[in-house]
């Protein structure tokens, strides 16, 4: 016990105080009276003159001095240390992830699952909140993604911190709890999750853990893929794993458009995974929905089926305008099998065809228009001003000193050891990056400075368009070497090819994990973009914002620009940690009572409490009971 106001204690010496006053003699007036043998008790109190006599035992000095000592004793305002189940301010994560739609226990008879649990837990947690509380609901899936929650204030409010509990969604994705450590400074913690053990080791242990649910066995497919063997024919790889401690066979089901295709019967051991491969050489290379099925009923049915969208694949149509013979780079996009190779000359050349346009020497006046255009496009020693970049001088002897090795046309290019005779120095844009740069002697200049000069440089400007600039002519042997001394040349034009390549999609990849953001294409953000999930509803994409977060349902997406159907994309669980239900903690609950009981055994939180209202009502108590017996003792004298 500690005091508040421990100087209110230095009121206490009133009770001796009191004590010396019940010890004064009173003082006595002289009366004479006829005879004394009344008065023959007290004749010895008489004859003395002393201003103090004898206490005596009096109820009215003990109900009297232990007011004061009660009183006084409030007054200070006394305090107890006790351990409480709910601090004051309390931060409350419910983990809404995937596996929290498992049932709460394997017992067939109850439906209720873990998320139903957690949130009654919750509901209790908010009406054992004390009145001068305050505590703060949080959605685990938006702090593990980092996303900003409409409503991040702690409040003592009960109705509205019920509320938020009932609004609070169930989503099928992963769920990451390490962003938890950011609230232990501020708030005491308290985590609800079936999340087993060693995704929590990197929790701090200020957060209070319950965990919900009982352990129970389940089998979920776990990745979904289009692959080719080395005929270069589409197979469907297929992922499955069991989670639980006896073997099991299931049927894997694999539908097109949600007919059937093909299927197989696989045993899955315990704890182990199998590998499923489907041959598609016989499907149509279109558009085709392929979902793949497990024949079960388990404990997450989110895993029990994956998507994933077929098509064909479309080489882009890569043009060379060139006014003169430019026999090595026209061999090589010519035996490239991943494009579809025309030559042009200037006068020839149709500005709306192609997908990679090059340009030998030559910029063209539609380059500088100010609606981009689709297509890709690389020039060739232009010796002239780009509408994007300036040519700034022409140099003489060029020797490439450095080069961009971790860009992805760079890659597994040898350093280039080699000299240019003429090359031109271009203003590098923001956007681009230079991939190769040299050290020119620059011929307009009277004290010959060497001068660092990118020589090849790429990049993707703002609204999309992707660029390549060669600031010499790099296949004109009479130039050059470029072309010959380099052995990884075929490797360097595949991978610029292939970077220059626009992309089909509307979106970076058709096959997400469940929960993750989606960024689509520039090229339409200027337009009406909406995506339609997989329970058909349909979703309006604000002008110029490219991300789409709301990826949490299992299934096919589709893309709808200005109302039409322009593209789709899938997303799948594939989580092991979601699919485990089987790693939980012995001691976990299965029923609201039991959740909560986990709070006894944690560390609780320690808080001063005043008790200053016990001594007030005692004394209050032994003031009456001190006026009741006045008033007997003044009636009993009469």
């Amino acid at each position: 016990m500690r005091f508040l106001a421990p100087t209110t204690l230095v009121l206490l010496i009133l009770i001796p105080l009191l004590v010396l006053l019940h010890s004064l003699r009173s003082k006595r007036r002289r009366q004479v009276v006829s005879n004394l043998h009344l008065w023959i008790d007290i004749s010895e109190n008489t004859n003395t003159s002393a201003a103090f006599q004898r206490l005596k035992s009096s109820l009215l000095l003990l109900l009297q001095a232990f007011f004061l000592l009660f009183l006084i004793v409030s007054l200070a305002r006394p305090t107890l240390q006790q351990r409480q189940l709910i601090s004051t301010q309390v931060c409350l994560v419910i983990d809404n992830s995937a596996s929290m739609s498992a049932p709460a226990t394997s017992k067939t008879a109850n439906l209720k699952t873990r998320f139903d649990l957690a949130k009654a837990a919750a509901h209790q947690l908010v009406d054992r909140l004390s009145a001068n509380g305050q505590m703060m609901i949080l959605d685990a899936f938006l702090l593990s993604n980092n996303m900003r929650q409409s409503e991040l204030a702690s409040t003592s409010d009960r109705k509205q911190l019920h509320r938020e509990i009932d609004q609070l969604p169930l989503r099928t994705a992963e769920v990451d709890l390490a962003h938890l450590n950011s609230f232990q400074n501020m708030y005491e913690t308290i985590l609800i999750t079936d999340s087993p053990p060693p995704l929590n080791g990197d929790l701090g242990s200020e957060i209070r853990t319950l965990y919900v649910g009982d352990n129970i066995d389940n089998t979920g497919i776990t990745d979904l893929r289009l692959t080719r063997d080395l005929s270069y024919r589409p197979n469907i790889y297929v992922q499955v794993q069991h989670f639980g401690s006896s073997p099991q066979s299931i049927e894997l089901q694999l539908l097109i458009n949600n007919i059937w295709f093909d299927n197989r019967i696989i045993s899955l051991q315990p704890d182990k995974s199998e590998t499923v491969i489907f041959d598609l050489s016989e499907l149509q290379p279109q558009f085709q929905r392929i979902t793949a099925k497990l024949d079960i009923q388990d404990g997450l049915s989110a895993d029990n089926s994956a998507y994933l969208i077929f098509q064909s694949e479309t080489k882009p149509d890569v043009v060379l305008v060139s006014d003169r013979q430019l026999l090595p780079l026209t061999r090589l996009l010519a035996t490239n099998p991943n494009i579809h190779f025309t030559s042009a000359t200037f006068r020839t050349h149709n500005s709306g065809f192609g997908d990679i346009v090059i340009f030998d020497q030559i910029v063209p006046d539609w380059t500088s228009r100010k609606k981009q255009s689709e297509q890709s496009l690389m020039f060739l020693d232009p010796q002239r001003d780009l509408p994007f970049s300036k040519a700034l001088q022409r140099n003489q002897f060029t020797n490439i000193v450095d080069q961009h090795r971790s860009h992805p046309i760079m890659q597994k290019v040898p350093l280039l050891d080699l000299q240019i005779r003429q090359s031109t120095t271009y203003q590098l844009p923001t956007w681009a990056t230079s991939l190769v740069e040299g050290n020119a002697n620059a011929s307009d200049t009277t004290d010959a400075r060497m001068l660092a000069t990118p020589l090849i440089w790429a990049g993707e400007q703002p609204g999309g368009q992707k660029v390549c600039l060669f600031g010499f002519d790099a296949f004109n042997l009479r130039q050059s070497r470029f072309a010959h001394l380099i052995p990884a040349m075929p490797m360097l034009v595949s991978q610029l090819m292939e970077w220059l390549t626009p992309s089909p999609q509307l979106i970076e990849s058709t096959s997400i994990q469940a929960g993750n953001p989606v960024r689509l294409s520039r090229r339409v953000t200027d337009r009406t973009v909406a995506i339609r999930k997989p329970d058909s509803a349909t979703i309006d994409i604000p002008p110029n914002i490219n991300i789409f977060t709301d990826t949490t349902t299992i299934g096919i997406y589709t893309i709808l620009v200005d109302g039409q159907e322009a593209g789709h994309f899938s997303a799948n669980l594939f989580s092991a940690s979601e699919s485990d239900l089987s790693q939980l903690p012995l001691a976990t609950g299965t029923d609201t009572n039991t959740v909560l009981g986990q709070l006894a055994s944690l560390t609780q939180a320690l808080e001063w409490i005043e008790i200053w209202y016990y001594p007030a009502l005692a004394a209050l108590i032994l003031l009456l009971t001190e006026w009741v017996v006045y008033q007997r003792s003044k009636r009993a004298s009469l």
